[in-house]
């Protein structure tokens, strides 16, 4: 048993990115004792998962001796491991049910704060944007400027006569 639970990663499924993990891990941290070919053979027949969309497959071939043997691995999205764990019996599936929920959350945290990747002409609109704001701004404040040198000249003015009536 792998006291080590699944390396969570992004993997593009079906065009979309999306967190992932290897099957071959996950059954290894559920301590499941039927053969991994046949395990993952079964769960997926069982609960009608559907390859490129739920799952990918990668083909491997090792070299032992002089005989070459291929082997299956398999990547398979965050929502359908949590539905293999949540179907497994098994005293360690609890646990791994709950850090999947766990890492899912601590996932949707960091993407909110992550910021977002514009695109080049995304980005100049968004300056042009900015800029246009900032041309509005200062046409306002120019206009204030000169509303206030007007007052202000009306004002001294109106000291002036003022103090040349009083003296």
């Amino acid at each position: 048993m792998s006291s080590k639970l699944p390396t969570i990663v992004p993997q593009v499924i079906d065009g979309v990115e999306v967190n992932a993990i290897n099957a071959r891990e996950l059954w290894e941290n559920l301590e499941v004792k039927t053969k991994f070919a046949d395990w993952i053979s079964r769960k997926i027949d069982d609960s009608m998962f559907v390859e490129g969309q739920d799952y990918l497959v990668l083909k491997t071939e090792n070299r032992n001796n002089r005989n070459l043997q291929e082997s299956k691995d398999y990547i398979i999205s965050l929502e359908m491991a949590k539905h293999l764990a949540m179907m497994e019996k098994t005293g360690r599936a609890f646990e791994v049910r709950q850090y999947f929920i766990d890492a899912e959350k601590k996932l949707r945290q960091i993407a909110v704060k992550a910021p977002v990747r514009l695109t080049p002409a995304e980005m100049l609109l968004q300056q042009a944007q900015l800029m246009l704001e900032m041309e509005r701004k200062t046409s306002e404040l120019d206009k204030r400027v000169v509303q206030l040198e007007a007052k202000n000249e009306r004002d001294g003015f109106e000291r002036e006569t003022t103090l040349r009536n009083e003296a």
